[in-house]
């Protein structure tokens, strides 16, 4: 707490940064309670690692939630975002994506007073957000990365092959297909880029009844 004082101490403005987690929800509301016995001229919140498919689905503790908690003024709402951690592992930082336009808005929002929040779950709404929302919780992430990373197949044909057999359940969960599953797949740059194609015919939309 020494330490946390004499940081503090020079300070006019104070970032509270905050998970959607209690854990970490707790510990920010007793340095909120610390902050108050500073004479600082602005506090404010910015939850960091925030998911928009679980804040749909009510898996997640909402925005609303925490700045009540809190008490103090929103500034930022920066996601979940995978390529964080596999930019740091190259030693890059990010540029384009999710974050870096979520960071745009946070450092706006504190250098010119606006009050632009990003919106988490805008790519997970409707039908394909909702179908995008529950592609993690069915297909089996982590084995894909196993086939496709951590083995490394020189075989494009095969991967594509892979890649079929991992997603036709997942169709046939949100779709009545009107035929067979395809995965198109070409050259860019370094890598491949691989296409899914899925002639359905109706669809689910909630994954468990035909409209």
């Amino acid at each position: 707490e020494a330490g946390f004082q004499r940081a503090v101490y020079p300070a006019n403005e104070a970032l509270v940064v905050v998970t959607p987690h209690l854990s970490s929800i707790r510990d920010a509301d007793k340095v909120v309670g610390l902050l108050s016995n500073f004479n600082l001229e602005s506090k404010g919140l910015v939850i960091n690692r925030m998911r928009g498919d679980l804040l749909l689905s009510g898996e997640m503790m909402n925005i609303e939630s925490i700045v009540k908690s809190m008490s103090i003024p929103l500034l930022g709402v920066i996601p979940e975002d995978d390529c964080v951690g596999k930019l740091s592992s190259d030693g890059r930082i990010m540029l384009d994506g999710e974050s870096a336009r979520a960071f745009t808005l946070l450092s706006e929002n504190i250098h010119n007073g606006c009050k632009k929040i990003y919106d988490c779950t805008y790519k997970y709404r409707g039908f394909f957000g909702y179908f995008k929302r529950n592609l993690k919780k069915i297909v089996d992430m982590d084995r894909l990365e196993e086939l496709l990373v951590k083995d490394k197949f020189s075989n494009i044909s095969q991967v594509a092959e892979i890649l079929k057999e991992e997603f036709l359940p997942i169709a046939k969960n949100f779709f009545l297909l009107g035929g067979d599953v395809v995965v198109r797949y070409k050259r860019e740059g370094a890598g491949y880029v691989f296409n899914i194609e899925v002639p359905a015919t109706r669809i689910k939309p909630f994954g468990n009844r035909i409209v």
